[in-house]
C-alpha cells in the first residue's frame, strides 16, 4: 500500500503511509502405517509447518521522505511427532492410545512507535521454543440393542508455563431406531494462547515496563453436548445440538480497571493497546446454544446445507461484571448449495455453479467515551459497558462457478469466484478516530472477484 505523494489527499494519519505486508507458510510429512495383524496396527507421523509473517510501515513527511514507524517479523515453526496403537479386541470393542509431541519454534520482533512514548518501542523481542506433550487413550464399546460408547483420558504438558491438564472425556450414542439417532458428549478442554502473551512488553511513559506473563496456563473449558439426528429418504440428513461450555482460568488483564479478556479477541495485537497489562488466568466464560442443520449430501449431481444456530455467549474479567462477549451475535445461518452438469463428448468434464448466503446478528462493540477520548488523544471505551452495542446485522452472498476437464491421469480445473456478489459493505466495528476527533464505522470489502487455475495429477 503506497501512500499518495499529494497532501491535499492526507485526510487522516493513515493516509501517510507506506506499508507492506507479506505472508509465507509450508508444510511437509510423512505417515507410516504398519499392519501387525488383523487386530492390531500402529501409525506413525513426523510433520512440519512454518509460517513467516512481515508487516513493514513508514509514514511520509511533508517532503514524501520516508520514517520507519513499524517493523514487525512473526516466524513460528513446527515439528510433530504422533504415534498411535489401535487394538480391536473383538466386533464390540476397540482400543487406542498415543501421543502427539510438538516442539514450536519461534522468532517473534516487533518494533513500532508508541504514541505515548513518542518514539519507537519493541512490544516483542522472543526467540527460542516450547514444546507441547499430548498423551492419549479411548475405548470404544458397542453394545447389542444399537448403543455405542467413546470413552478416555487426554493428557497435556506445555513447557512454557510448566503447566499439566488431565482431560476425561466420553461420548454416547443410541440408535433409537433405523434412522434416529441420540447422542451426547462431555469432556474437559484446554487451548494454547499465542505466544505474543507470553512475551509481550509494554513501555511506560516513565520508562517502566509491563511484562507479559510467561507462566500463563491454556485456557480450559468443560464441554456438554446433546444431539439428535434423523435420515430421511433422498440422502437428507437433520441434525441438531443443544450445548453449553464453561470456560475457566481464562487469561484476563491483571488490572481491575480493563475488562479484557482474550475471549473478545481473535489474535494477539492487545499487546499494542495502551492498557495493555500482564494477562492473568483468573477470568471465566460461558457459550450456550442450539445449532440446526439439513443436509442433502451430493447425489443427483447436486446438494445443499442449511445451517442454523441461536446461541449465547458472555464473559467475566477481573473485576467479576458479566458482559457480552463481541462475538455474541445470538444467531448465525448459512445457506449453500451447488450443482453439476457433465459435459463434452462423453459427459466427462463437469461444469458446476455453487452459492453460498451468510448472515448473523452482528458484531459487538463497547461505547466509546468521546470526552474522555478527546482529552486523551487515544480511543478510551466505558469499561461498564463492554461490548453492549451491536452493529447491523451481517449479510453476504457468494456464487462461484467451475469448469473440470478430466483426462486420464490429469485433471484441469478453472474457477471463477465472486465474494460478496451485491456488494454489501458491512460494518465490522465503531472507533474513535484520533486524527478527526470523531467516532466513525469501519466497514468490511465489498465485491471481491477471484479467478484461479488448478491442475490435479
Amino acid at each position: 500500500m503506497i501512500a499518495v505523494r499529494d497532501r491535499k489527499e492526507w485526510e487522516e494519519f493513515a493516509d501517510k503511509f507506506d506499508r507492506s505486508f507479506r505472508y509465507y507458510s509450508g508444510s511437509s510429512g510423512i505417515k507410516h502405517l504398519w499392519l501387525l495383524n488383523d487386530r492390531i496396527y500402529l501409525k506413525n507421523i513426523i510433520s512440519w509447518s512454518g509460517s513467516r509473517i512481515t508487516d513493514r510501515s513508514d509514514t511520509l513527511n511533508e517532503e514524501f521522505n520516508p520514517g520507519v514507524y513499524g517493523r514487525d517479523a512473526y516466524v513460528n515453526t513446527s515439528l510433530r511427532y504422533s504415534a498411535m496403537i489401535n487394538y480391536k479386541g473383538n466386533a464390540r470393542n476397540t482400543i487406542r492410545a498415543g501421543m502427539v509431541s510438538s516442539r514450536l519454534g519461534f522468532n517473534l520482533n516487533s518494533l513500532t512507535y508508541k504514541k505515548d512514548i513518542g518514539r519507537l518501542s519493541d512490544f516483542l523481542v522472543a526467540r527460542g521454543d516450547a514444546w507441547n506433550h499430548q498423551f492419549y487413550t479411548q475405548w470404544k464399546h458397542e453394545w447389542p440393542d444399537r448403543i455405542s460408547m467413546n470413552a478416555g483420558i487426554h493428557l497435556n504438558y506445555f513447557t512454557l508455563s510448566k503447566t499439566w491438564s488431565a482431560e476425561p472425556r466420553v461420548g454416547l450414542s443410541w440408535w433409537i431406531k433405523p434412522g434416529q439417532r441420540l447422542s451426547f458428549g462431555a469432556g474437559l478442554h484446554s487451548r494454547l494462547e499465542p505466544l505474543a502473551y507470553y512475551y509481550g512488553r509494554n513501555e511506560q511513559a516513565d520508562g517502566s515496563v509491563i511484562f507479559s506473563n510467561s507462566a500463563l496456563s491454556p485456557t480450559k473449558a468443560v464441554h456438554l453436548v446433546l444431539g439428535y439426528e434423523k435420515l430421511f429418504k433422498g440422502d437428507l440428513r437433520f441434525r441438531t445440538e443443544a450445548y453449553y461450555q464453561h470456560l475457566y482460568k481464562v487469561p484476563v488483564s491483571g488490572d481491575p480497571a480493563f475488562n479484557f479478556s482474550v475471549l473478545n479477541v481473535p489474535d494477539a495485537y492487545f499487546i499494542y493497546s495502551r492498557n495493555y497489562h500482564t494477562l492473568v488466568n483468573k477470568g471465566t466464560g460461558r457459550n450456550k446454544g442450539l445449532d440446526l442443520s439439513l443436509e442433502k449430501s451430493f447425489s443427483r449431481q447436486y446438494y445443499f446445507l442449511l445451517t442454523a444456530s441461536l446461541f449465547d455467549s458472555r464473559f467475566r474479567a477481573l473485576p467479576g461484571t458479566e458482559f457480552n462477549t463481541a462475538f455474541n451475535s445470538r444467531y448465525t445461518t448459512n445457506l449453500v448449495a451447488g450443482k453439476e452438469w457433465g459435459t463434452g463428448p462423453s459427459g466427462k468434464n463437469l461444469l458446476g455453479l455453487n452459492a453460498r448466503i451468510m448472515t448473523h446478528g452482528g458484531m459487538r462493540y463497547s461505547p466509546v467515551d468521546l470526552a474522555a477520548s478527546r482529552a486523551a488523544d487515544d480511543q478510551v471505551i466505558d469499561e461498564s459497558r463492554v461490548n453492549e452495542m451491536q452493529v447491523s446485522p451481517y449479510f453476504r452472498a457468494d456464487i462461484s462457478f467451475s469448469y473440470r476437464v478430466n483426462r486420464p491421469g490429469l485433471t484441469h480445473a478453472f474457477f471463477i469466484d465472486v465474494q460478496n456478489v451485491i456488494n454489501r459493505k458491512n460494518e465490522l466495528t465503531v472507533f474513535y478516530n484520533v486524527d478527526k476527533n470523531n467516532i466513525e464505522t469501519i466497514y468490511q470489502a465489498g465485491l471481491i472477484p477471484s479467478v484461479y487455475y488448478r491442475i490435479e495429477f
